[in-house]
């Protein structure tokens, strides 16, 4: 990610997996939430099945992840737990570069690489980030780690 970020002039964000977005609440309610989902959840364990590319910002280029039941009862789990739904159908992925670039610079991106599918991949931390600046103003405010 850092250097697709630097080659092609785009933010720099942290590696994740969005299970909710949109949370709203007290700060000390939604650290509590935070601490009882990664209890729930953690570690989480997937398998990326490919690149996905999108036109939408936070979507240019991806990682997509398999929808597998581990995966969908955390997400669910996510959404009941800090009430927010959306109407958007969950598309979990990694994101490998935010902005708005042409099919043919993902193309060429993605020839760059050497992955191999399916490749496991597992998140040992669940955090609650400020979301609502620019990327480069994201801020986590809790993290929590699998024991």
């Amino acid at each position: 990610i850092k250097q697709i970020a630097f080659d092609w002039k785009a933010p720099l964000f942290w590696p994740h997996l969005t299970l909710a977005s949109g949370i709203q609440g007290e700060k000390n309610a939604l650290l509590q939430l935070t601490k009882k989902l990664s209890s729930k959840v953690l570690p989480l364990e997937t398998k990326v099945t490919g690149f996905g590319m999108e036109e939408e910002y936070f979507r240019c280029l991806y990682l997509q992840m398999e929808l597998d039941p581990v995966l969908l009862q955390a997400q669910k789990a996510a959404v009941e737990l800090f009430k927010v739904y959306t109407k958007r159908s969950f598309n979990p992925h990694l994101s490998l570069l935010y902005g708005h670039f042409s099919t043919k610079q993902k193309a060429s991106i993605i020839q760059r690489t050497n992955i191999q599918f399916p490749l496991p991949i597992s998140f040992d931390r669940l955090c609650l980030v400020n979301t609502e600046e620019a990327v480069k103003q994201w801020t986590i405010l809790e993290q929590q780690f699998s024991v």
